[in-house]
């Protein structure tokens, strides 16, 4: 049964988001040590993509660390309740968590066009392999950027008392909408990758469709990544540490 977050109270929301961290947190966990451990006894070594899946799962503490030490200072609740210098913390809180999301997408996307060249060793492929991770990695560094200086000067985002402070004007439409809109259009290129190659296969029609639909099982993250970008156009800017939970709670269900 799908949960409302609007018709929670605040420890409900909390309580909410705690547990989406905390499943997301477990079957990450639990999927990479599995999946490391089954690669060094069967090939007894850890190829590229496995170090870049680790490195992103270190990455999602600085993402857990953040949006918990934002709770604890009032995120999920209405911005009206919640006390300048506690607004201060959420706001940085915000600010952190945006440092690592980015790397950490990259890591994960690099880990996924890794194996896919690995399993795909044709030169055109690598050619179209390359070139979306070049995509990702421009991604990143315009993602982390844009969000790192998105005020002027940097502590600006989390401290309104500095004088002479400016922010971009409305940053979640010019900042949020479009790296996630063009996240989103990476995901489906690598998504589409390698399906002309298992469709050039030398197998029956039955065994194409089966490989098909294990490489399309990622086709779940770009309907999270449709239905995240629904819940940031109902984000109330002038109410951020309530309604940004409902982009957090859907955040850790793509990391499942």
């Amino acid at each position: 049964m799908a949960v409302q977050l609007d018709t929670l109270d605040v420890a409900g929301k909390k309580r909410l988001i705690i547990a989406a961290v905390v499943v997301g947190a477990v079957l990450s966990h639990v999927t990479c040590i599995g999946r490391t451990v089954a690669k060094m006894i069967s090939v007894g070594k850890l190829y590229s993509e496995d170090w870049f899946m680790l490195a992103a799962l270190l990455m999602s503490y600085g993402i857990i660390f953040a949006e918990i030490y934002g709770m604890s200072y009032g995120l999920g609740a209405h911005e009206k309740n919640v006390s300048k210098p506690d607004l201060r913390q959420v706001n940085l809180s915000i600010w952190i968590l945006q440092r690592f999301q980015p790397p950490s997408i990259f890591c994960i996307k690099t880990s996924i066009i890794l194996l896919y060249v690995r399993i795909f060793n044709t030169p055109i492929f690598k050619k179209v392999a390359w070139g979306a991770w070049i995509y990702t990695l421009l991604w990143t560094i315009g993602a982390w950027m844009s969000s790192t200086f998105e005020c002027t000067p940097v502590e600006f985002f989390w401290n309104k008392t500095i004088k002479g402070g400016h922010c971009v004007n409305n940053a979640l439409t010019v900042i949020g909408f479009t790296n996630g809109f063009l996240s989103f259009l990476g995901d489906l290129f690598i998504l589409g990758m390698p399906l002309p190659m298992i469709w050039r296969l030398q197998m029956n029609r039955r065994s194409k469709i089966a490989l098909t639909g294990i490489f399309m099982f990622g086709a779940f993250v770009v309907g999270t990544s449709i239905i995240r970008f629904i819940a940031l156009f109902g984000i109330d800017t002038d109410d951020l540490t309530c309604k940004s939970t409902h982009s957090l709670q859907l955040f850790h269900k793509c990391r499942k």
